[in-house]
């Protein structure tokens, strides 16, 4: 009879977070590109994308997501 591991024993590995260094330069990009949008529109929009790319797939790949939701 062998014993189930106990929930103690799980290890849960953390998804990839996007580092702030990247965060600043995004948040600087989107400022020149979009400064006809609100601080507070570029921010949520940043923070969607965020959620929505992995940070395995590049800033360019955020960059991108970011163009795709703020093009009129």
């Amino acid at each position: 009879m062998s014993a189930a591991p106990s929930n103690s024993e799980t290890v849960i590995d953390a998804p990839p977070v996007w580092d702030e260094e990247t965060i600043r330069t995004l948040n600087r990009h989107m400022r020149i590109r979009f400064r006809y949008l609100s601080s507070a529109v570029r921010q949520m929009t940043l923070l969607q994308c965020m959620d929505e790319v992995s940070p395995s797939r590049g800033v360019n790949a955020l960059i991108e997501q970011v163009e795709k939701k703020l093009s009129l």
